[in-house]
């Protein structure tokens, strides 16, 4: 595993609630440089606005519309195949 993949690995650990102090016994990672990881992993996160995320719920809603619309058109042609 290379060093990068190593570092974000464990800072994931550190967001789903391991502690710094067991990550850094196991992993032989200094404190320091463990909290230089998770502020730099805080500044490359992505950010997402209130409009982006408004933006997706709406995606999210048009493309439940279109799935119910292709159930409805797929149990029409069911129907009529069983008919014919």
């Amino acid at each position: 595993m290379c060093r990068e993949t190593l570092r974000k690995q464990l800072v994931e650990y550190y967001n789903e609630g391991m502690s710094v102090d067991q990550i850094c016994s196991e992993y032989g990672v200094p404190k320091s440089t463990f909290y230089r990881w998770i502020r730099k992993s805080r500044s490359e996160a992505p950010k997402i606005s209130s409009d982006d995320v408004n933006i997706i719920i709406t995606k999210i809603n048009e493309l439940e519309e279109e799935v119910m619309t292709y159930k409805k058109i797929l149990q029409l042609l069911r129907h009529q195949q069983a008919g014919a």
